[in-house]
């Protein structure tokens, strides 16, 4: 799907792999089920998005596909990428492959952008699909008004850009974006997604990005699964749901997953900054300890039935 759009000045067009225009039924099928799993970094997931993504993005542009046609980016984090972040950098290396290339542009997140102050601003960051769209603006114009276009963003005057991103419900992050990259100077936006939510839908229903979200791997073994995965590369959701669970959970979780998985989870969120104060002290600790796990680690990996696309 693919379509114009009027975002201010600058020329803008969507293309996404589905366009839901109302609730589905059942999210059953490769695109629904395979989602969660790359919205949380686990890498055969990422890539099979990726690989549409790059024919979707091939046939969105052409003729104009040559080298330096085009600047790929995605939305600004911080340490931790998001799965849109993983997804340009797949799609910038397949385009690469084929002889297309965009140079990829990735913007960061101060600091202070993802700073938690208090558990319940944390359950409202981790739960944003969740949020109704006033909450949505009000969080996006926050992380907005708090960024500077620095030295990256200058690199797109006068270019085309091409934003990653998985899913478009109420436009809210897209408009910001559009915003930041008219200021910077870009000649014109094509934003690429894996769904793109119908505006009435949207409006009546947010919540149906939640349902695609946690349509798998819903359950703590699965979810403890993909954590201990070498294949996955831990995104910014991937460790916001973990934090996000009761002690009792966390607990489980940690001690599900082999002590390396358990250094990498903790030196992730070490760097991220917004895990290391006193409100995670308990949970960063058990992340940390050398205390053993009774044997629930090869209790996971020997019980779990894998799906298909998830990790052994």
């Amino acid at each position: 799907m693919s379509a114009e759009v009027s975002e201010n000045d600058i020329p803008s067009t969507i293309s996404a792999l589905k366009h839901l225009v109302q609730a589905p039924d059942v999210y059953d099928g490769d695109t629904f089920q395979r989602y969660p799993g790359m919205k949380l970094g686990y890498g055969p997931d990422v890539d099979f998005f990726a690989e549409k993504l790059c024919e979707l993005a091939m046939r969105a542009v052409a003729p104009d596909a040559g080298a330096d046609a085009w600047m790929l980016t995605a939305p600004a984090y911080h340490h931790l990428p998001s799965a849109a972040n993983l997804l340009a950098e797949r799609l910038h290396a397949m385009l690469r492959h084929r002889g297309v290339v965009w140079p990829l542009v990735e913007l960061r997140l101060l600091p202070e952008q993802v700073a938690i102050h208090s558990l319940e601003e944390f359950r409202r960051s981790y739960e944003y699909s969740r949020s109704p769209v006033t909450q949505r603006i009000a969080e996006r114009k926050r992380l907005h008004d708090a960024t500077r276009l620095d030295s990256d963003w200058q690199r797109f005057a006068g270019r085309r850009v091409m934003v990653v991103n998985d899913i478009h419900v109420t436009g809210t992050q897209q408009r910001f974006m559009h915003s930041s990259l008219e200021a910077a100077g870009a000649t014109a936006c094509h934003w690429l997604y894996i769904f793109h939510v119908d505006g009435e839908l949207a409006r009546t229903y947010p919540e149906v990005e939640h349902r695609i979200n946690s349509c798998n791997l819903a359950d703590l073994d699965s979810y403890a699964s993909v954590l201990a995965s070498t294949s996955t590369r831990h995104t910014a959701r991937c460790l916001s749901r973990l934090f996000n669970e009761d002690l009792d959970k966390f607990r489980y979780l940690v001690f599900a997953i082999p002590p390396p998985s358990r250094e990498r989870i903790y030196h992730a969120a070490m760097c991220e900054g917004r895990y290391d104060i006193p409100l995670f002290a308990e949970k960063m600790r058990l992340l940390n300890s050398n205390e053993s796990d009774g044997g629930k680690s090869d209790h996971v990996r020997h019980r779990l039935p894998h799906p298909p696309g998830r990790p052994d």
